[in-house]
């Protein structure tokens, strides 16, 4: 064969393997993109808006943007904690590769507020459980009467199951009067979410997988969203602007900004 068959067979080759490598890479970013698309579209049925979902910058990571305000709202903590157990349920399944998550809140016009990165706890998607006992009058009752010795009205306590997140309890409370706001804030996170858990311990069904506490003042305007995972043990919380958190098991930062860590 003469050196110019060669060099020609050589090239052919050459062309089809970069064909073939480019077919790959195409394929791999339509899968990705698939992906991508199942995270959004579950996250969207849980209620969670999403901006953005994207290759994160580390290899397998998933960057997630949640639309946000400068502020926050009490809702921060809760659609963080809701993204990353969503993801971590997903690449249990195998739907996602493993890696981590980078979550972040951004303004209208797409500039980052606040972000953070999780490693996802291992977790299979829990199974919807709509059976879970109501909270009873009694415990609403009793819970009342220790929130008006802290100044503090339970509003509402309510439970609920779905096919994505499992069981939750929600709680909605108003801290007021003379009391100080420490001490209030303390027993609105911390001391009701220790009630809570002992009821439910206590009545020997399934612990909830999630618990939300919103906090409002009597103006309505929003001052603690609290949130505990059950299952990885990680807390959550956002505290509004100008609120110094040393109450909480968290220490999430103050300045309408979101943290977590895991529980003691």
């Amino acid at each position: 064969m003469s050196i110019r068959k060669v060099v020609l067979v050589i090239l052919l080759c050459m062309g089809i393997g970069a064909a073939a490598a480019l077919v790959g890479v195409r394929e791999s970013r339509a899968e990705q993109g698939d992906r991508f698309d199942t995270l959004r579209t579950n996250l969207n049925a849980q209620g969670i808006a999403v901006a953005e979902v994207a290759a994160g910058s580390e290899t397998n990571a998933i960057r997630i943007l949640l639309p946000g305000s400068a502020d926050g709202d009490l809702g921060y903590a809760w659609a963080e904690t809701l993204v990353d157990r969503e993801a971590a349920f997903e690449m249990q399944s195998g739907v996602l590769p493993e890696g981590s998550v980078e979550i972040g809140f951004v303004d209208e016009k797409g500039e980052l507020l606040v972000g953070t990165v999780y490693q996802p706890h291992p977790m299979v998607r829990p199974a919807p459980d709509l059976g879970l006992n109501n909270i009873p009058p009694a415990l609403l009752a009793s819970l009342g009467e220790q929130g008006q010795k802290e100044n503090v009205n339970v509003v509402d306590l309510r439970t609920y199951g779905d096919q994505y997140q499992g069981t939750a309890v929600e709680a909605d409370v108003i801290v007021a009067g003379d009391t100080s706001q420490e001490q209030q804030l303390r027993w609105t996170t911390v001391g009701l979410l220790m009630e809570l858990r002992g009821f439910f311990e206590k009545s020997g069904d399934r612990p909830p997988d999630l618990y939300r506490i919103d906090v409002t003042n009597e103006g309505g305007n929003p001052v603690v969203g609290y949130v505990v995972d059950t299952e990885s043990g990680f807390v959550r919380a956002w505290v509004a602007p100008g609120i110094e958190p040393v109450w909480s098991l968290t220490r999430p930062h103050s300045g309408g900004s979101v943290s977590g860590s895991e529980a003691k």
